[in-house]
């Protein structure tokens, strides 16, 4: 059995099985990273994969097909083209289209991740809606999104304290309260509550 198939929802198995086939490209799962979800990577004619180990099933398989796309837009264009540029958007929108069906994603992802598609962008968390709907997935039931709060509350972030001052247009203005610093975070963002 591939180790692919423990990462991923089950229905997506033969679709994915069918896109590696015949791909000379090494796929590695790496340790969770904070930076980024996945990569690829060109190195001494050697094609490279990795993609951050999560026990959401429905991130990695995205974060796979995108990582793919990257691959498929260097064997097809070198590296002459922008990263995510119109190429790599083409082939990421054809290589993702047979597994957006209900059989692989639940319903609301599936509504988000379809109008994501429709104009991708370089990462999934660039849309708050997508962003939140995939991280509900996540297991980890002590975070809250910070959008989930309210003003005056204080939470831990990177291991560091700060409290929302005040909500602005979409994003939300928050004091560090070691450093008295202001700092602005996306909705998104998922946080741990600290009751005082």
């Amino acid at each position: 059995m591939n180790i692919l198939h423990n990462y991923v929802p089950i229905n997506s198995i033969e679709k994915l099985d069918r896109l590696l086939e015949n791909l000379s490209v090494k796929i590695e799962i790496s340790k969770s990273r904070k930076s980024k979800y996945g990569d690829f990577k060109f190195n001494n004619g050697a094609s490279k994969i990795s993609i951050s180990e999560t026990s959401n099933k429905y991130r990695f398989l995205i974060t796979l097909i995108h990582e793919i796309a990257h691959f498929k837009s260097y064997v097809n264009f070198g590296y002459e083209i922008k990263p995510h540029g119109e190429e790599w958007k083409k082939i990421y929108k054809k290589i993702m289209e047979p597994f957006l069906n209900s059989s692989i994603f639940p319903s609301k992802l599936l509504i988000l991740l379809k109008k994501h598609m429709e104009k991708p962008s370089a990462s999934s968390d660039s849309d708050s809606k997508l962003s939140i709907e995939i991280k509900r997935h996540d297991i980890n039931l002590n975070t809250k999104f910070i959008f989930e709060l309210i003003e005056g509350d204080i939470f831990k972030f990177n291991l560091k304290n700060y409290r929302i001052i005040k909500k602005r247009v979409k994003k939300y203005e928050c004091l560090n309260l070691s450093n008295n610093k202001k700092y602005i975070f996306s909705p998104h963002v998922q946080v741990s509550l600290i009751n005082l």
